[in-house]
């Protein structure tokens, strides 16, 4: 199932995100803000109007992962496993949420955004 950006938006507060909608109250096409109270606050202001499509979060893809981040991350208490098995037609997801709000706060994509265009992979963004 395709996740939708106002699904997990809220999980990567504190991350940066590009305002790609025109110009908007104090938001300006193209800056790069990070998530925080103000946006949040913008959001349950005008949640009917509020329009994710003028945002795309900045994030990186997994394959991206320094070996100082990967060694942090499987170091985190009580690990059982990081990845995928196959058990019939299910696959499952191992991995606790310590790990999860880890990669998250690292502002990695772990839905698929950037590949469903609802995300900027930050390697390709010119610094």
């Amino acid at each position: 199932m395709k996740k939708e950006l106002w699904d997990v938006f809220h999980l990567y507060y504190g991350c940066e995100v590009m305002f790609v909608g025109g110009n908007e109250y104090f938001f300006k096409n193209g800056d790069i803000y990070t998530i925080d109270h103000h946006i949040f606050y913008k959001m349950a202001k005008d949640f009917e109007d509020f329009n994710f499509e003028n945002y795309k979060l900045i994030l990186r893809k997994m394959t991206d992962i320094t070996d100082e981040e990967r060694n942090i991350a499987s170091n985190l208490s009580g690990l059982v496993a990081l990845g995928t098995a196959n058990i019939g037609d299910k696959n499952l997801i191992y991995s606790e949420a310590e790990h999860i709000a880890y990669l998250l706060k690292q502002g990695f994509d772990l839905f698929g955004l950037i590949e469903s265009g609802q995300a900027i992979d930050k390697t390709t963004l010119k610094k």
